[in-house]
């Protein structure tokens, strides 16, 4: 019923003597006390399960964020685009003077 597994035994424990506490102060007869406790650990059950897909739910989260992160393309150092973009123009500085010296 928690993340920490500490804690699932601790609130466990409280929710058992909470739930007997209840049950002797109600002075239920012993089927009706039994019946109860029994459904009272089906919630629990189902509650620890819904806890262990909140769990799985994180992990697939964190793997996806971990493969987005590592997969994403580095940036270039920006000295290095500068020096690429000089050079480009360069390139495009001698291609116009190509394309004026045909007409």
């Amino acid at each position: 019923m928690a993340f920490d597994s500490r804690l699932t035994i601790q609130h466990g424990l409280a929710m058992s003597n909470d739930i007997q506490r209840e049950l002797d102060e109600a002075e239920l007869d012993p089927t009706t006390a039994d019946t109860i406790r029994r459904v009272a650990e089906h919630v629990r059950y189902y509650a620890d399960l819904e806890d262990e897909n909140v769990l799985s739910d994180i992990e697939d989260l964190r793997s996806e964020v971990a493969d987005l992160r590592d997969n994403m393309p580095v940036a270039d150092d920006s000295n290095e685009r500068i020096d690429e973009l000089a050079d480009e123009v360069i390139d495009l500085k001698e291609y116009i003077k190509e394309l004026e010296a045909r007409l």
